[in-house]
Formats: structure tokens, sequence, C-alpha cells
């Protein structure tokens, strides 16, 4: 994957801040999810597509939660999570060494907008944290998932969560987007 230049970056982002901007106008509740994983098997194409499937499959079951029916929703009404591989960065002080190691550092940022309304009765950080158990831990892939509040400067985060789109080992094919549309879904073996 080629890496994407600056300028053009700062474009892309600029217009992800300007979205989430304007969904908080809307009353909508902004949040910064980490996902550390434990140690996953396999090829490397392998191991990016399990870490997807948890991120998906983490998005479904918090649906579930914050709506009664969730296929009656609307697409635009349900939570929007916008998110990208990323890989550490050398620092002299900070970050765990295990989670260096493992994935070779490998974890997924989600900049997450939660809509007004959902039946989860607290922010998302505040359910995430009240009910870590339920999403990482002994026999799952997540080892954490680390949900802090955006309370300022959202355009800043969604640069610093879409990061790994600037290198060459992620690429901006690696930004994705759920809920996804129908079209995008795979399509069903007619078995």
């Amino acid at each position: 994957m080629d890496r994407i230049n600056r300028r053009d970056w700062a474009m892309i982002a600029q217009a992800y801040g300007l979205w989430f901007q304007q969904l908080v106008y809307s009353g909508w509740e902004p949040a910064l999810l980490t996902f550390m994983f434990e140690h996953l098997y396999g090829p490397r194409a392998a191991v990016a597509q399990e870490m997807g499937d948890t991120v998906e499959v983490t998005y479904a079951t918090l649906v579930n939660r914050m709506f009664r029916h969730p296929k009656r929703v609307a697409l635009d009404d349900l939570p929007l999570w916008v998110g990208c591989p990323d890989y550490p960065i050398l620092k002299r002080e900070g970050g765990r060494l295990e989670d260096m190691i493992r994935n070779d550092g490998r974890h997924i940022h989600v900049v997450a907008m939660t809509p007004p309304g959902t039946r989860l009765g607290c922010s998302l950080v505040d359910h995430i944290d009240d009910n870590q158990v339920h999403y990482s831990g002994s026999n799952r892939r997540l080892s954490r998932l680390h949900a802090v509040q955006i309370r300022s400067r959202i355009e800043f985060v969604a640069d610093y969560a879409l990061k790994g789109a600037k290198s060459s080992r992620v690429g901006t094919d690696g930004v994705f987007i759920l809920p996804r549309l129908l079209s995008e879904l795979p399509a069903k073996d007619p078995d």
C-alpha cells in the first residue's frame, strides 16, 4: 500500500472531524475506543480479519443493547463507528511491553458516535467500563476494550484514531465504517 501524502490526509481527517462535529451538534456523544487483542495465531491477513470481525461483533452486541429492535432502526439512527488498525510507535516511556509484542502491537482505534435516545441509560464509556467482562477478558479475543469520552478537539481525535491510514502498513484501505451498507455485506451462499 502506498503512503498518502500529508496534504491529502489533512483534508480527509478534516472531513471526518467535520462529520463528527456535525453529529455532536445534533446531540450525539463521541468516544474513542481502543481494541487491544489477545495473541491471535495465523498469517497476518487472517489475524487482521479476526480483529475486524471482533470489532463488528462488539458493534452488533452494543447495538442490540442500545435498541429493543435494532433491525427496525433507520441506518442514519444507528451508532456510527469509524476506525482503523494501528501499530505502536516506540516511545521513551509509556506503553505496555506485552501490548507491543502481541500481534506485532497491532490494535484498532474507533471513533464511536452514539445517537441520543438509546436504551443504555448511561454513556457508552460508562457502559463499557461497567460491562468490561462482557467484551474482554479470558477466553475472548479482546484483552481490553478501552473507552474515553471525547470532550473537545474531535478533529484532533479523528486524526489520531485514523493515523494508521497514513502508514504504508495499513493505508487508507484500512479505514472502516460501521454500520455497513447492505451492498457492502458479503453475498449469502445459495446452498
